[in-house]
């Protein structure tokens, strides 16, 4: 039950890169992968598409036509994390984007830049470097600060 058995990164024009599904081994008394005739479901930046398809274990490309009611331009996944996290955000036009980590006595940690042209992009961050706790990203696009979000690293 809500088990993430693939995360598929958005790609230009907001196409989903596609990802293979694993079967169950029936030789096993362990679940190790997806039941046959199984329901998926879609998740989204909190959207979910409930039952979308039946899983089916063999070899076949299944193509799948959905849209998300949702307009945010903004997610940041996982959060709680272990190592990484990412941020998704959509640009209207090219703007500098930068990002400032910081732990929660207020001292900078690490900080980006980089300029991007309109789209959709992701920028993971590491963070196999810190001890679990908090932090806090600021995420700024332009001259205006688009989000101050708390990190937890388990």
């Amino acid at each position: 039950e809500n088990t993430v058995v693939a995360l598929l990164p958005i790609v230009q024009d907001g196409y989903l890169m596609t990802s293979a599904i694993y079967g169950d081994d029936p030789t096993t008394e362990d679940l190790e992968g997806v039941e046959a005739n199984q329901w998926l479901s879609l998740r989204f930046r909190g959207e979910v598409l409930q039952d979308v398809i039946e899983f089916e274990p063999n070899m076949d490309l299944k193509k799948l036509d959905v849209m998300f009611e949702q307009n945010q331009d903004f997610m940041i996944y996982p959060n709680p994390t272990v190592k990484q996290t990412s941020v998704y955000f959509i640009l209207e036009e090219e703007e500098k984007v930068r990002y400032e980590l910081y732990d929660v006595t207020g001292r900078l940690l690490s900080k980006k830049q980089s300029d991007l042209l309109a789209g959709a992009h992701r920028i993971d961050i590491d963070f196999s470097l810190y001890e679990q706790g908090s932090y806090i990203l600021n995420f700024i696009i332009g001259n205006n600060k688009l989000v101050t979000e708390r990190i937890i690293v388990q």
